[in-house]
Formats: C-alpha cells, structure tokens, sequence
C-alpha cells in the first residue's frame, strides 16, 4: 500500500507495521558516527563519518542490524609547509545479513583524491549499502581512510578506521591502496 507524501505513520504504528511486515524494529532514522584526529607532527587534521541505519529484531533474544548508507572523509592540512598528496577512502563488511543473504566480506577502494589546496572531501556509497549487516560477534563494517602527504621533504601516511563491530585486517586494505595508484584528473 502506498500512502500520499503527506502522511506520516505514527512511531508505534510504523514500528508495528514494520514487525508484521519483516520482523524487524527500526531504531530510529538514518545516524552519523564521527571520529577525527591529527596526526603526530600537527601537520593534518582528518575526519571520518559513518552514516548508517541500525535495525533491531523482536526475538527472545534481539539482534542488531547495520545498514552502512555512506562513508565520507574531510582531510585538512594544518601546516602551510605540509602538501596533501592524496586521501584515499575505502570501507570493508564482515557479517551476516538480514533477510537471509550470503554472508559479505568485501573490502574496496571507494574513491581517491588529490588535494593540492591543502584540503579534500571524499564520500561515497559502499556497493553493500542496501544490505543491514549484523552487529557484534566477529561482524563488522568499517570506513578506512589513508592519507599521505609531504612536509619539510619527507612524505608521511596515515591510515584511520572507523568501525561498527571488531576492526578488520588493515593490512590487506592497505596493501589494496598501495597498489592502485590515484588517477590524475583531466
């Protein structure tokens, strides 16, 4: 059934609806999770934001769900003598699903960018986005961002996380950006 733009279900009845439909409750609109850092020599300022949608299930005992709707990245420089070379945005899913999909384990390289003017936005849906992924246990979904840059003649990296569940092998994604070169813009 579909109703006019206009109407909106109360919360109760929504989340009732919701139950008899697909068994699951959600937890409330669309959330943002935020983390940001500077790196040692105060030379880059990032910051990473986790949009996503959490589900929780009317069982005995309730399971949460995760649905990672978009993964963004602001990089700053905070030196004038410190050139940004390029930030790098990825994200990465271990879990179950609701509604019985295979489970996912995928890491992939969303987007790159350069940043000669000292500051970069980056954002970018991952291709699971549509999925809700279970929460806890060894399940996780994360937002990865590695940023490098040059100061003083000595280039210097920095990889940050921000993760829903147990953070995941950085490593192997690491090893993914190392070897995929940014593109340069025409």
């Amino acid at each position: 059934m579909r109703f006019p733009t206009r109407f909106a279900l109360p919360a109760a009845l929504a989340a009732s609806l919701a139950l008899a439909l697909g068994g699951a409750v959600p937890a409330g609109a669309a959330q943002l999770q935020r983390q940001c850092l500077t790196d040692g020599g105060a030379s880059v300022r990032v910051c990473l934001t986790l949009q996503y949608d959490e589900y929780e299930t009317e069982d005995v005992n309730p399971t949460r769900y995760i649905a990672l709707r978009r993964v963004r990245a602001t990089v700053r420089r905070t030196d004038r003598q410190t050139a940004i070379t390029w930030a790098r945005l990825g994200a990465n899913v271990l879990g179950r699903c609701l509604d019985g999909c295979q489970t996912l384990d995928q890491g992939q390289l969303l987007q790159t960018r350069t940043a000669r003017s000292g500051s970069a936005t980056l954002s970018a849906r991952p291709p699971w986005s549509s999925y809700y992924v279970m929460r806890g246990g060894a399940n996780h979904q994360c937002g990865v961002l590695a940023v490098r840059w040059r100061r003083a003649g000595r280039s210097s990296t920095m990889l940050r996380d921000l993760c829903f569940g147990a953070p995941f092998d950085t490593l192997k994604l690491d090893a993914q950006r190392a070897s995929t070169k940014p593109k340069p813009k025409p």
